[in-house]
This record gives structure tokens, C-alpha cells and sequence, in this order.
């Protein structure tokens, strides 16, 4: 008798017994550390600029180090960790990289450790957002795979609004940013111990590794509505496409007949074979585009530097600038939750585009916001460069940028990110993830998740650690018009191209 429950909607049945929301529940902590761990650097770095006297780029460089770090981690963790180890020990893998990443930064005295701990932590994120996913969609029934791959977002935004929520309660506490960035800690070691102790391999890649035995005890728990015959013939018809795959790919070995053991030259050579074959190249296209696109969104300006643009909007109180941050996160976090409803209902097409409309709007309002409010009178450019922006905001005060603790203008700004972050929240966010967790043959499922996250970290590379001298470059407005534009850019290209 199964224990989960069971519903009809459409004509379609639902399972979700006990075993899958356990193996869920401990996955996406994952989720939850991605998301504190990139979200608390946004109210931490006002603090920790303060006690090292920190330039832009020494900000830059400790926000970016994590998403250098990310790069190599989302695109090693194919050939080193979930095609050689299996998905279950990655994902532990990036657990341990979390716990002791954040540890070397809350007892950093210096620049330089604040970079290495970061570094660490950028390791664990890109790992985490490569193959949880991918777990996720794996060990999920067919009829929640969007779904449960979508709570794994709903984790990360959950976990950066506890992380805004954190800051705004620890700013005035000692030692402040170092518990803030210490917490994190304890996340990582509840994933670990529910991972060793009650989590187990997916077995979709225990039938890669020839499994099946194994394989077949796991699909029995987690699909326990199932005949046995029926999850026979399941590891059969995984099996063989796993064989057909290997041989289209030109993996098979001559002597054994089967395919090699995972590694980087067989990484090399999937990743050869996808490039050049017609039929993979559009898939692979279709991934790395919806990576690309989100972070081009300008999705991270609003979540690194939140407060960092609200004392740009007037809010001169670090507190009150990380109070006011907390908005956005919560959107964000509510918002996702929206999607989590509605993308197995409406579709992920229909989802995306109309999340794009929002965001295009979202990111007009925000420039125009600064073009109406802000630059009248004196260049907002003085203001970024000046080392102390509250003392340049009191002293302008024949040429105010916004008033008192941010006024009209400031609350309009509010509004526009809140509205931006969640139009992003119901589709842009979630949607690259779920799509690329779902769209690639099992034999290079990994490889594909692996080089979409790695896009998707370059590309948030280049945002973040450009934006602030991009403000100044262009001015607050011309940024945000400029991802306005990249907006209506991904409309049109996701309205041809994502069936």
C-alpha cells in the first residue's frame, strides 16, 4: 500500500509518498544554502566595508571570487563528482564546501580570507546548482517533476530573504556580519548527516553505472504504487536508451561493448558530440540561452546590491537600506512560490513570457525612477564615487537627490524592484532550472546541467562584478534601461524558440 498521497486532477494521478519528500526535504537544502549564501553578502558587505575600508573593487572582488568559483564548480562536477561519485555524494560534496567556506569568512581578519572563504562557498553553490536539480527531476514522478525541481528554487529564494531577514536583525549586533555569514554553517551540516544517513544514490544513475539491483530497491520506495514487473520493466527502458544514447554519442567501447567509466576525456568527448550534432545542438542551445538570458535579466544587481541601491535611493541608514532589501527578498520568496502552483498548470512557455513582461517593465520603471528623482541637479556619479555616501547625501542640500531617508522617489524605487523581482520570481527564475533538469538524454544529462549552470555563473559574473562601474559609466537609469532592454531582447528570442 503506498504511504503518500494520491490526487486527480485532468486525469492525471499524483504520487508523493513519505521516502520522496524525505529525499526532497534534505536536497534542497541545497537550495537554501545557495540562496543565504548568495543573498547575505548583500547587507554583509556594508559592514564589511566598514571595518576593512574596502574599495569597489575590493567589494567586487569578494562578491565575484564566489562567482568565479561557481563557474569551476558547475562545470567540473559532471567529470569529478556526479558522473564518477554519483549525484548523492556531489551534492554532500557541496554541503562541506558551504560548512567550511563560511567558517574561514566569519573568522576573517583580513581582505584576503574574506576571497578564499568565498571562493570555497562559490565551489559549493556551483556544485549544488548543477546537480540538485537534476537529483531533484531524477527521483521525481513525471507528473511533479516541475514542481519538486521548482521547490529547489523556492529554496534558494527562501533562503536569501532568512538571509536579508538575518541581516536586518544582526546590523546592530556585535560582531554582526560574522554571525550573519557563520549561520550558514548549520544548514551545510543538517544536509550532510540526512544525506549520509537517510538519503540514496538516484537510481537513474545507479542503472548508468549498471546498477540495476540496487537501482531497482530505490524506484521500489520512491514509485512504491508500483508492480514490481512494472519497475522491471522501467530499469529495462532506461537501461536500453542509456545503451542507444552511448552509441549515438560514439561512447562504446569496442572490446567491453559498453560504455566507459565517466571522466574528462569522456566528458570531452560528449561535449564534442553535442556541439556537432544537429540533433543535441539546439537542445544545448535552448539550455545555455535560458541561463544566459536570466542573469542578462539583471536579476543579481537587485539581489547582491539591493541595499547598495537604496542608499543610492536615499535610504542613508545602512539599517534601513537592509530593512528595506527585505521586501525584495520576500517577493522574491513569495512569488516563486506562485510558480511552484503554476508551472505544472500553465506550462513553462507561457510562464516565461509573461515573467519577461514583467521584468521589461520592472527594470523601466526602476531607470525612470532614477532618471526623475535622482539626477536633477547634481550627477549621481559624485555620489557613487564619493568614499562616504551618506556624508555626500546630507551635504547636497541645495540639490537634494530624494530628501529625507529616501521620500517619494526612494519609495518608488522600492516598488519598482519588488515588482521586477517578482516578475522575475514567477518564471525567469525557476523556469532556466526546470528546463534544463528535464530537456537532456540521461547519458549527458549531467554534462548538459553542467554547462548550463556554468553559463548561467559566467554570465552572473559579468553582471555583478560590472555594475557598479557600469552605474557609473552610464548612470543608475542607463543601467536599468539597458536590462530593460535585454528583457524584451529574451522575449523575442524564448517567443521562437522554447516550444
Amino acid at each position: 500500500m503506498s504511504s503518500g498521497s494520491s490526487s486527480s486532477g485532468g486525469g492525471t494521478t499524483t504520487h508523493l509518498n513519505r521516502y520522496i519528500a524525505i529525499i526532497t526535504f534534505f536536497t534542497t537544502l541545497s537550495g537554501l544554502l545557495f540562496g543565504y549564501d548568495t543573498g547575505v553578502i548583500s547587507g554583509a558587505i556594508l559592514l564589511m566595508e566598514k571595518e576593512f575600508t574596502m574599495s569597489d573593487f575590493d567589494i567586487s572582488l569578494v562578491i565575484s571570487s564566489a562567482l568565479f568559483a561557481a563557474i569551476i564548480g558547475s562545470l567540473l562536477s559532471s567529470p569529478l563528482l556526479s558522473d564518477r561519485f554519483g549525484r548523492r555524494i556531489a551534492i554532500f560534496a557541496s554541503a562541506l564546501f558551504f560548512l567550511i567556506g563560511s567558517t574561514v569568512m566569519s573568522f576573517s581578519p583580513s581582505i584576503l580570507f574574506l576571497v578564499i572563504g568565498r571562493f570555497i562557498v562559490g565551489l559549493g553553490i556551483g556544485v549544488s546548482s548543477s546537480v540538485a536539480p537534476m537529483f531533484i527531476a531524477e527521483v521525481s514522478p513525471p507528473e511533479m517533476r516541475g514542481t519538486l525541481t521548482v521547490l529547489n528554487n523556492f529554496c534558494i529564494t527562501f533562503g536569501q530573504f532568512l538571509s536579508y531577514l538575518t541581516d536586518a536583525l544582526l546590523v546592530n549586533v556585535k560582531y554582526d556580519w560574522r554571525i550573519m555569514i557563520g549561520i550558514a554553517g548549520i544548514p551545510a551540516i543538517i544536509q550532510m548527516l540526512g544525506l549520509y544517513l537517510l538519503v540514496p544514490e538516484s537510481p537513474r544513475y545507479l542503472i548508468l553505472v549498471n546498477k540495476q539491483d540496487e537501482a531497482k530497491i530505490v524506484l521500489t520506495k520512491i514509485q512504491d504504487y508500483k508492480s514490481e514487473a512494472e519497475i522491471d520493466n522501467q530499469i529495462k527502458t532506461v537501461a536500453d536508451s542509456i545503451t542507444a544514447e552511448a552509441q549515438f554519442f560514439g561512447l562504446i567501447e569496442e572490446e567491453s561493448g559498453s560504455a566507459p567509466k565517466p571522466g574528462l576525456g569522456v566528458w570531452a568527448r560528449k561535449i564534442y558530440r553535442m556541439i556537432n550534432t544537429s540533433e543535441m545542438r539546439p537542445i544545448l542551445l535552448l539550455g545555455l540561452s535560458l541561463q544566459f538570458f536570466q542573469q542578462m535579466a539583471g536579476i543579481n544587481t537587485a539581489m547582491y546590491y539591493s541595499p547598495k541601491i537604496l542608499t543610492f535611493a536615499g535610504y542613508t541608514s545602512h539599517s534601513n537600506a537592509i530593512w528595506f532589501a527585505n521586501f525584495i527578498a520576500g517577493a522574491n520568496c513569495i512569488f516563486t512560490v506562485v510558480a511552484v502552483i503554476l508551472i505544472d498548470r500553465i506550462g513553462r512557455r507561457k510562464l516565461l513570457l509573461t515573467s519577461l513582461i514583467g521584468t521589461s517593465i520592472g527594470m523601466f520603471s526602476l531607470g525612470f525612477t532614477f532618471y526623475y528623482f535622482f539626477q536633477t541637479g547634481t550627477t549621481l556619479h559624485k555620489v557613487i564615487d564619493s568614499r562616504d555616501l551618506s556624508s555626500s547625501l546630507s551635504s547636497s542640500s541645495s540639490s537634494s537627490l530624494v530628501g529625507e531617508e529616501g521620500g517619494v522617489g526612494g519609495l518608488v524605487a522600492v516598488f519598482s524592484l519588488v515588482f521586477y523581482v517578482s516578475s522575475f520570481a514567477i518564471g525567469m527564475g525557476p523556469i532556466p532550472w526546470t528546463v534544463n533538469a528535464e530537456i537532456y538524454p540521461l547519458s549527458v544529462r549531467s554534462i548538459g546541467n553542467g554547462l548550463s549552470s556554468g553559463t548561467n555563473w559566467v554570465s552572473n559574473l559579468f553582471v555583478s562584478s560590472t555594475f557598479l562601474f557600469y552605474i557609473r559609466l552610464v548612470s543608475p537609469a542607463g543601467a536599468f534601461w539597458t536590462f530593460c532592454g535585454i528583457n524584451i531582447i529574451s522575449w523575442i528570442w524564448f517567443y521562437f524558440k522554447l516550444p
